[in-house]
């Protein structure tokens, strides 16, 4: 995406409120450790039936290692 813009459409949508200020929050793809930990987080999203972002941050909040492996990604993949 950032070396070949003229390939990709990138359109950002407004943050709502309560994700303001976390910084401690990553959904993003770019590593195989991403993946990973997103391909284990929308199993356990999947077995509660899904719902919307707020499940999601409940799910984040009741599993601290996904929290902690965002944040060591984070770490190692600030540009």
């Amino acid at each position: 995406m950032y070396t070949h813009p003229e390939e990709f459409s990138v359109r950002l949508l407004p943050l709502p409120d309560y994700l303001e200020g976390r910084f401690d929050l990553r959904f993003t793809l770019d590593t195989m450790d991403d993946f990973t930990l997103l391909q284990n987080l929308y199993a356990d999203f999947k077995a509660i039936n899904g719902g919307g972002v707020s499940e999601l941050l409940q799910l984040v909040k009741q599993h601290p290692d996904y929290r902690a492996k965002m944040l060591e990604n984070i770490a190692k993949n600030e540009k």
